[in-house]
């Protein structure tokens, strides 16, 4: 059986800090199918079930809105998270478009390999 790509990343940002000590607001982390580094495993196993739905495209009852849903660790008095779909195809188009008037560019390969050497 194939499975059906997923056309969208997922990402999960600190909304609350709650009495948590290992997060601040604003901290984000990308939701590929494996804990994050920094990540606690209970913050992960809350944030993967919905996250892997967002990823597929499902809508979910208790969505904020179209591409967003808060949740909430574990923990009673921990943080509240923010999860994030941003399509794919967008999320290339933003590392290849140029905001000032919005054309397409691509790094010039030699200037790529000059960095690395230096």
């Amino acid at each position: 059986m194939k499975c059906k790509s997923s056309s969208f990343k997922v990402f999960a940002t600190v909304v609350k800090k709650g009495s948590c000590n290992y997060y601040k607001e604003g901290d984000t982390f990308p939701l590929t199918g494996f804990t994050p580094k920094g990540l606690c495993d209970s913050a992960y196993a809350v944030l993967s079930r919905d996250a892997l739905a967002l990823r597929y495209g499902a809508k979910l009852p208790w969505q904020t809105s179209e591409h967003t849903l808060l949740t909430h660790c574990p923990d009673p008095t921990g943080a509240v998270w923010e999860l994030k779909r941003v399509p794919v195809r967008q999320q290339i188009l933003n590392r290849y478009t140029n905001r000032t008037n919005s054309k397409l560019y691509f790094p010039n390969p030699k200037q790529m390999y000059i960095s690395r050497r230096g």
